[in-house]
């Protein structure tokens, strides 16, 4: 294709908004959903967020990283081999130095790579439900400043003290407790103090909260604010959250006659807006040879345009947010059979913090409340009381964010989230209905348990269907940091694949809509379809890790997955069932292996199932060249022995990216290959694959 054909195709595509490639480049888009940082004393803390479930597993390395390498793994709703390289920019101008946000495969690793402008050091922790992450970030070496300034003096820079044992711990927190009892408001803020600068621990929480206490009680009413706002910050589900807004309201009464004067002069709210464009052309061509067969095609020669924008205001009671992510993607093959807009989010949100109520409107994803995923529709939420929150949901369910608003299927959700019984706990039972074409599609209730304390973590998922009386999910996560940095994480998983649905009777059958299939053969042999189109999936494994020194970390998982018959009806043919399929992974990450600041995994991943046994090797680094300028290498080996015939195929596939960053922009180039074997009884299948893409992205 010419040059100025592509030129002309990426300046047509711009004028449009953000696409998918195809269904799991859709859900690529949404995995990695918004990127913020916020200033932190010295430091700054940056809040990321995904469209779907994601467990923390390790990261490395956490002192001096340019490059800061999440290993995570993807969890019900985030299927692994549907989550495509998918990349924002951080705003412009971030207290964090940070640029550029990726989430790759790297391997057989599913990794979230933070690129900074200088060496930081950081602390990591996931948020409760696993759609997101928190980083604390302090000691950077950058001179950046925060672009919005805040109203109030930033408390002291968090987490830079290293954690004494339990029982000193323990002790000090007598100390300052006894101090804040007594009335000592210095000696309280210089123990609190102290207590807060520590990594996580089980009494920072409370600590926090009377450390503002004791600052608005010292007259020190600017720092209070700042103390109250970051308990909020660091524990929107905490115990105390009630009480901290109402002293941190209590405040800004106290200054209101400030706020008025702002309020004369910019309506009473601080306004900020942030959000970033980025385009891609990507070429694919591919050749088939077998002895009777030689072909040559181009499957994919496109340019995809992306754009995520958000207006946010806060003021004195009122917090707003508009925010919209959508785009385009522009198909130059002849047929042009790919085109396609895609909208992942499209909303209006706003927050009363006086009656702690706030409603979100439009396009939005969420995995709770026993909805799951992308829908169109209304959010609310009430916190009743500081343990309590209620939610109503209410819209209709997306399969793709490249469809249209409709009203085919509906859905109302009714949920709270209720904790303080334990500490650390919350637990948020759920009752959802949800109808297609006027049937009844799914009517379940249940409940979530999360327990969040530093260094462990559970996440537990119950789902039931009353109308068809079956379980459609039980699941069991654990994260735990045993002494000496090792790391384990657990999963137990029994579900319905696809969750039971009655729309799951649709599977092969030539109708256009679920009504019309219960026209012609009536309810209940529609909803008898409906379960034997969806099979039962037990799955179990266990992952340890553990840093070795400062430049090297090693993680090995080990699980097991089978499936359930689907039975013949309804004139589609048995699917038989899976036996259990073992499997085995092991990474070996490198930081400053060759030079300061280079990243490599080496990875392998061993699979024995019912189909095939399948051994995979492969290595991924990422080099600095010169300035800002880096180049990342991967290389993967497969070889794969089938069981129905005893044929064998090898894959081998090298790759290369090169990136370009500076303040505002990144300017990506890659380019790979892929050659394949397969020895078949009578011939040999050869196949060849060759790729590349060029992009840039702009933050603003």
């Amino acid at each position: 294709m010419r040059s100025w054909t592509v030129l002309l195709a990426i300046a047509l595509a711009g004028l449009g908004g953000v696409a998918a490639a195809d269904d799991a480049s859709d859900i690529a888009g949404r995995v990695l959903e918004q990127v913020e940082v916020m200033p932190l004393g010295d430091g700054a803390r940056v809040s990321v967020r995904f469209g779907c479930p994601l467990r923390y597993s390790s990261h490395f390395p956490a002192t001096g990283a340019t490059e800061l390498r999440i290993s995570l793994v993807p969890l019900p709703g985030c299927l692994p081999t549907d989550i495509l390289d998918s990349a924002l920019r951080a705003p412009t101008g971030n207290t964090a130095g940070l640029g550029d946000v990726r989430l790759e495969q790297a391997g057989t690793a599913l990794v979230l790579t933070l690129a900074f402008s200088s060496p930081v050091d950081v602390a990591v922790r996931p948020t409760p439900d696993f759609m997101g992450l928190e980083i604390a970030v302090f000691n950077q070496a950058t001179n950046i400043r925060p672009r919005l300034q805040t109203r109030t003096v930033a408390p002291p820079p968090p987490m830079t003290r290293v954690l004494p044992s339990a029982e000193v711990l323990e002790q000090q927190w007598a100390e300052a407790k006894a101090a804040f009892d007594a009335g000592d408001n210095p000696a309280a803020v210089r123990l609190l103090t102290r207590l807060v600068e520590y990594p996580e621990h089980p009494r920072r929480a409370e600590a926090q909260e009377l450390l503002g206490l004791s600052r608005e009680r010292n007259g020190q009413l600017a720092h209070a604010k700042a103390e109250y706002e970051e308990y909020l910050r660091s524990y929107p589900e905490g115990a105390a959250v009630g009480r901290v807004t109402q002293r941190l309201s209590a405040l800004t009464t106290l200054s209101r006659p400030k706020v008025a004067a702002v309020a004369q002069r910019e309506g009473g709210m601080d306004w900020t807006g942030f959000g970033g464009w980025a385009q891609e052309y990507r070429f694919d061509t591919t050749s088939l040879e077998t002895a009777d067969i030689s072909t040559n095609f181009t499957s994919q020669s496109m340019v995809i345009t992306d754009g995520d924008f958000s207006l946010r205001g806060r003021g004195e009671r009122f917090d707003v947010q508009a925010r919209v992510s959508a785009g385009y993607l522009y198909d130059l093959l002849p047929e042009a059979a790919g085109t396609q807009t895609r909208v992942s989010a499209a909303y209006a949100e706003l927050n009363d913090r006086h009656f702690n109520l706030n409603a979100r409107l439009g396009r939005q994803s969420k995995h709770s409340g026993g909805v799951l995923g992308s829908f169109d529709g209304l959010l609310l939420g009430w916190r009743a009381l500081p343990s309590l929150r209620l939610n109503l949901m209410a819209g209709s369910p997306l399969e793709t964010t490249t469809g249209s608003f409709t009203t085919d299927r509906q859905f109302v959700s009714l949920s709270a989230n209720w904790s303080g019984w334990i500490d650390g706990l919350e637990i948020s039972p759920f009752l959802i209905d949800q109808s297609f074409d006027g049937v009844a599609d799914r009517r379940a209730v249940g409940s979530e348990l999360r327990w969040f304390r530093p260094g462990r973590t559970v996440v537990g998922l119950f789902d039931y269907d009353i109308d068809y009386s079956a379980l459609n999910m039980v699941l069991l996560l654990g994260n735990f940091e045993l002494p000496r940095h090792w790391t384990i994480t657990t999963t137990l998983d029994h579900r319905k694949s696809p969750f039971l649905t009655t729309r799951n009777a649709m599977a092969g059958q030539a109708v256009l809509s679920l009504g019309e299939l219960v026209a012609q053969i009536g309810e209940p042999a529609v909803r008898a379809l409906a379960e034997d189109r969806t099979a039962d999936v037990d799955t179990v494994s266990i992952g340890v890790s553990r840093p070795m020194g400062t430049r090297y970390q090693w993680i090995a998982d080990v699980g097991a997955t089978r499936m359930s018959e689907m039975p013949a009806s309804g004139g589609i043919e048995a699917i038989p069932a899976t036996g259990t399929e073992l499997s085995f992974g092991a990474q070996l990450i490198a930081n400053s292996l060759l030079r300061s600041g280079d990243v490599s995994i080496l990875g392998l991943r061993m699979s024995d199932g019912d189909l095939a046994r399948t051994t995979s090797l492969s290595l991924s680094s990422r080099f600095p060249i010169r300035g800002r300028l880096r180049a990342g290498p991967r290389l993967r080996f497969d070889y794969r022995e089938f069981s129905a015939d005893g044929t064998t195929q090898w894959l081998a596939s090298p790759a290369v990216r090169i990136d370009w960053h500076s303040e505002r922009t990144t300017i990506e180039f890659e380019a790979g290959g892929e050659w394949m074997s397969r020895e078949l009884p009578i011939d040999q299948e050869k196949s060849s694959r060759y790729w590349f893409s060029l992009g840039y992205r702009v933050g603003f």
